[in-house]
């Protein structure tokens, strides 16, 4: 199980289109997955268009936490998906659109 935190949204999910909603918990097989994910609170400084791409392996059973951040005065935004029993990063970027 994912649960998105604030800040950002899901995009696409192995690259099909994730579907209208405001979803905060995504269930998932175990593997590599691939999330496309941008910053989009509202009154954003940052454009649709700006994602990012991560790839997560996703162990049975384990609950991970996507969060997002962001340095307003920079305009610069990140995400990352941790373990949330053991805080380790299950996640990797490897894809930037600006």
């Amino acid at each position: 199980m994912l649960i998105r935190h604030e800040g950002g949204w899901i995009h696409t999910i192995d690259g099909k289109w994730r579907g209208i909603g405001d979803l905060k918990r995504y269930d998932f097989l175990p593997g590599e997955h691939t999330l496309k994910v941008y910053y989009g609170p509202v009154g954003s400084f940052v454009h649709a268009a700006d994602y990012l791409t991560l790839t997560v392996n996703l162990k049975p059973g384990r609950t991970y936490d996507l969060i997002f951040t962001a340095d307003i005065a920079k305009k610069k935004w990140n995400a990352f998906v941790i373990d949330a029993l053991s805080g380790e990063m299950a996640s990797q970027q490897v894809e930037q659109n600006k």
